[in-house]
């Protein structure tokens, strides 16, 4: 019995220590990954953002030389109906 209790004693005694120990820093490299990685994304960001910005530029320009839609668009409308509107325009100024 006396043996049993000594060694309950030594086990609470040891699980404290290692309780009321610091844990060691976590190592400065295992960040290294994910700062580069972020880095790249961040690169990635700002390419893009780059192109969005180059392409809004090509349409702004592309909309100078054609003009605006004088009307919104809408799930009805297509490359063929717009066609034929522009046929049917075509045909009118060519009878006045």
């Amino acid at each position: 019995m006396k043996k049993i209790a000594l060694i309950a004693v030594g086990a609470l005694i040891g699980a404290g220590a290692a309780w009321s120990a610091e844990p060691a820093p976590a190592p400065a490299s295992a960040a290294a990954p994910q700062d580069r990685r972020i880095a790249g994304l961040s690169e990635d960001l700002q390419e893009a953002r780059d192109r969005i910005a180059d392409l809004q530029k090509r349409l702004d320009e592309v909309e100078q030389r054609l003009g605006e839609s004088y009307r919104p668009l809408s799930p009805f409308d297509s490359v063929e109906r717009r066609l034929e509107d522009l046929e049917k325009d075509v045909e009118d100024l060519q009878r006045r």
